[in-house]
């Protein structure tokens, strides 16, 4: 009986030492956050309405140039709004290569007859959101794959509201 409780005095003295050196050190074990370890946090906002605007100025320019490869030459291209441009076209064949044109290669895009021969080009209620929501989700990644770059432990890049972007790096000073 003796020799039986002289083993278990041994596995609980072995078992005991064993998890005090894994233990320690604890600055090796335990991850500080920022609010322990200090650190950056940013936020960062993100400009939607110039991705409106670059989306809308290439589609203005794809379409420009698809018109002109079906050899229908548009008289006036202009930009009018953040979120739509006219073209002016010469005749009513024109038109159809136009809707044609929106429909197949550009989506998001819808097209509306001014006036005789003048068709307003405007993105789709829902698409603004949708290359907004793009612009923030890109801005995101590019964002992170610079912070990875320099091996900083453990960011936190996440997407707060439909602009924001919180960076937060623990243990980082300026």
């Amino acid at each position: 009986m003796n020799v039986n409780l002289v083993w278990r005095g041994i596995v609980i003295a072995v078992v005991t030492i064993g998890s005090a050196l894994l233990a320690f050190p604890l600055s090796e074990k335990i991850r500080l956050g920022l609010d322990l370890k200090g650190g950056m946090n940013l936020v960062l906002e993100v400009q939607t309405e110039k991705a409106l605007d670059r989306a809308v100025i290439l589609a203005r320019d794809g379409i420009s140039q698809s018109l002109r490869k079906r050899q229908t030459v548009p008289t006036k291209v202009e930009k009018t709004s953040a979120r739509a441009f006219v073209v002016q076209l010469p005749d009513a064949a024109g038109a159809v290569v136009l809707r044609d044109i929106v429909v197949k290669d550009f989506p998001e895009f819808q097209v509306k007859q001014l006036l005789e021969g003048a068709y307003e080009v405007s993105l789709i209620p829902g698409a603004a959101t949708t290359i907004a929501d793009k612009a923030v989700e890109l801005a995101r990644e590019i964002i992170r794959n610079r912070v990875d770059q320099f091996g900083v432990a453990e960011p936190d890049i996440s997407r707060v509201g439909a602009d924001r972007i919180v960076v937060q790096l623990p243990g980082l000073q300026d």
